[in-house]
């Protein structure tokens, strides 16, 4: 059987987040102060955020980001909220171009389904999208960026550099990539990337 909730004190909040001690009761035993840590805004089903893999001529754009936590860079995968009021997907192109500068037609946006970024801590819960055939937001930028100042949108963002796919694949499989949303995000984008392959395939067999 689930644990009881006995008592729950807020210990912080900021504009995104708020942490929770919580005292807990099981079948033969009691915990004081189990952290979680719930989004101030969240949608059906704890939606709260996007994560996007943007491709384009065949690469994958990612983001080398400073992660203050861990105290070194991460190749990630566009990441962010999602506004009051607003649909997942048009959060995940809005993020995609803020981040990177690239910007995806609706039609070619994929959902790639949802993630729960810490299921232990966070009651969160994200969605995927790979966004194909992006192009450069000629309203932004005339190219695709070489570089983001660290500060421009938030503490720690880094320049956006388009890997293969293979090269992709590679850093996934060596732990040259460690974040879980952006992990999962190319494991399913592959996955997705194969079935369409397939599809366009002709059965020579016989």
């Amino acid at each position: 059987m689930p644990p009881i909730l006995t008592s729950r004190r807020l210990v912080y909040a900021n504009s995104k987040w708020r942490a929770y001690a919580d005292d807990l009761r099981g079948d033969c035993t009691t915990v004081d102060g189990y952290l979680v840590v719930e989004p101030v805004h969240a949608g059906p089903d704890m939606v709260t955020g996007v994560a996007v893999l943007g491709e384009t001529d065949g690469r994958f754009a990612l983001l080398h980001n400073h992660r203050h936590p861990l105290g070194q860079r991460s190749w990630e995968m566009v990441k962010g909220f999602i506004d009051a009021g607003e649909n997942p997907a048009d959060a995940a192109r809005r993020e995609l171009t803020e981040e990177t500068g690239l910007a995806c037609e609706p039609e070619d946006l994929v959902p790639l389904g949802s993630f729960t970024p810490e299921g232990a801590t966070m009651a969160a819960r994200g969605l995927l999208f790979l966004a194909r055939r992006c192009r450069p937001d000629t309203a932004i930028s005339g190219t695709v960026p070489d570089g983001n100042e660290p500060d421009e949108i938030e503490i720690g963002l880094g320049a956006t550099t388009l890997f293969d796919l293979e090269t992709a694949e590679r850093m996934a499989g060596n732990s040259e990539i460690e974040d879980a949303a952006t992990l999962i995000g190319i494991y399913r984008a592959l996955a997705w990337l194969k079935r369409e392959c397939r599809k366009t395939t002709p059965n020579t067999s016989s």
